[in-house]
């Protein structure tokens, strides 16, 4: 019998990657799954779908022939290049003529990459040829002080070889992915998204055949503030059968919301805020409870003062995300700490729903309780818009000489 992993040293001694490290002997063997859910821009901000990120440039092309199987082209990696010698600098032309290309045909800053979440499974010969591919397109122009940062979430979960090689296409995004590249890619948006560099988990010897100092590399070991005026992250990954696939993502655009009118004595900054509603659903009074629990748990870990748009997030995937389960509850709060006090201390009621429940707005006209108070309601909803617009209609007809709308009605 022929041992394949020691003839070709696909797998680590330890069973576990470490990329760019002096340690890697292999790559480390893991399970695991990821969905992306993929949809043009224009419609995910006209159905107010959170994005996470947005796909700048993609591209895909092939090694050729290779020194071996386990070894990328990494010249194939930097223009479609159909190079088939194996020594000194032609080994990296495929590999960068793919990133060369994929930043290229989308008019991208290649110095203006902040990240790269690189394909790093950890053998001896695969990280430099793919660090030396990432140098000679990404960090030609970078300092010691404006590094190109490289990591590999391989380091974490190690390699989700499931799927490697079988590179999919779709036909809204060409978006090249295997497993271990969908991986890379949540971990790159989410960086996008927080703002943060994540580390590179258990790097400590960093592999000496990269020249690190001289080519301006670094490998994150804490996190990291995001790198000022860097607006991509490119996200690197090879097939087994010698493909290779590049992803550059750049952060989703700012919507600004517009903030409501609150009643009241609060403070400027919360009245910005606003008060928000929580509705929770279950199947059952016991779940419902338990559901209670996982939101306090959930924001306990979450401190709002890091993430502003913890609460609107949070009360918008509730009410308006989730589906209306039998047993319903309803809590009103003006911030996470108000919301984990109401549902520590059971200040609400809950209760099962027997009939589809019927919304109706009672405006006095009269400003019972502020000016205009329909107002709000007016500008922001368009279903109930319409209806002010359909009841103004029939007042017309029926020989009303004043208008619900309009600068003298007073009410909207």
């Amino acid at each position: 019998m022929i041992d394949i992993n020691k003839q070709l040293r696909l797998l680590s001694d330890t069973g576990r990657s470490f990329a760019f490290d002096d340690r890697g002997t292999g790559f480390g063997r893991g399970e695991g799954c990821g969905m992306l859910v993929l949809k043009p821009l224009d419609q995910a901000i006209k159905d107010n779908d959170t994005i996470r990120a947005v796909i700048a440039g993609t591209g895909l092309n092939q090694d050729g022939k290779t020194p071996g199987i386990t070894m990328p082209n990494g010249a194939a990696q930097g223009t479609l290049c159909h190079c088939q010698k194996w020594g000194g600098q032609e080994l990296t032309c495929c590999a960068e003529a793919l990133m060369r290309q994929v930043y290229a045909n989308a008019g991208l800053d290649p110095n203006a990459c902040g990240f790269v979440e690189a394909h790093g499974t950890g053998t001896r010969v695969g990280d430099p040829i793919e660090a030396t591919a990432l140098r000679n397109v990404l960090g030609l122009k970078r300092t010691a002080r404006d590094p190109l940062w490289i990591g590999s979430v391989k380091s974490n979960i190690g390699h989700l070889e499931g799927a490697s090689g079988m590179f999919k296409r779709t036909v809204a995004s060409a978006l090249p992915l295997t497993f271990a590249g969908i991986a890379g890619i949540i971990k790159a948006a989410l960086m996008l998204e927080r703002g943060f560099i994540l580390p590179n988990h258990d790097f400590k010897q960093p592999n000496p055949k990269i020249p690190w100092k001289e080519w301006n590399l670094k490998v994150p070991v804490t996190q990291r503030p995001w790198p000022r005026g860097k607006k991509y992250i490119s996200v690197n990954n090879f097939g087994f059968g010698g493909t290779n696939g590049h992803v550059v993502l750049e952060a989703a655009p700012f919507r600004g919301q517009k903030a409501p009118v609150i009643a009241g004595d609060d403070s400027p900054e919360q009245a910005a805020q606003g008060r928000k509603l929580y509705v929770v659903t279950a199947n059952d009074k016991a779940s419902l409870s338990q559901v209670m629990k996982n939101i306090v748990i959930y924001l306990e870990q979450r401190p709002e003062i890091f993430q502003k748009d913890l609460t609107g997030n949070l009360a918008y995937t509730l009410g308006q995300r989730r589906s209306r389960l039998q047993w319903r509850a309803a809590i009103p709060a003006l911030n996470s700490f108000e919301l984990i006090e109401a549902i520590n201390g059971e200040k609400y009621t809950s209760g099962k729903e027997t009939e589809p429940l019927r919304i109706g707005f009672i405006l006095t006209g009269q400003g019972a309780q502020w000016y205009a108070m329909g107002r709000e309601l007016y500008e922001q909803y368009p279903i109930f818009a319409n209806s002010i617009h359909r009841s103004d209609q029939c007042l017309a007809e029926n020989g009303a000489e004043w208008s619900l709308i309009g600068k003298n009605s007073g009410v909207f």
